[in-house]
């Protein structure tokens, strides 16, 4: 019975784009991470800079 439902073509197309939009979420969240992890470092550098100057 489950091999039938793959062999649809309406399923498969469904399967490809959960595919395509998984993959692309991805995407989206690695680069966010890592553009908040460069914010992230950007912003602590920034904020401990004056009080490394006054030591």
């Amino acid at each position: 019975m489950d091999k039938e439902k793959l062999k649809n073509p309406e399923y498969k197309r469904m399967y490809q784009v959960l595919r395509e939009r998984l993959i692309k979420n991805i995407a989206r969240s690695v680069l966010l991470l890592l553009l908040f992890n460069v914010m992230l470092s950007f912003l602590l550098t920034r904020g401990f800079y004056p009080a490394m100057l006054f030591n």
